[in-house]
């Protein structure tokens, strides 16, 4: 198993760790984003949508799409 840590959310961090990748392996045929993320706390049924996007799905977006770029 190889791992790299980076901030999904800083397109310089993911340029890193995919230059560590690719010097590893040549090429990548699969992607595991498991990022964890900090935002809104509490009871995640009382985050409001807008919350919920924010802490939830915006970040999960941009960093699987720096990761594919």
């Amino acid at each position: 198993m190889f791992t790299v840590q980076a901030d999904l959310t800083q397109p310089k961090e993911v340029e890193a760790a995919k230059e560590q990748i690719l010097e590893r392996f040549g090429t990548v045929h699969i992607l595991v984003n498991a990022a964890g993320i900090t935002g809104a706390t509490g009871d995640f049924l009382e985050l409001s949508d807008e919350e919920w996007y924010e802490t939830i799905s915006d970040k999960q977006s941009i960093g699987s799409f720096l990761l594919l770029y």
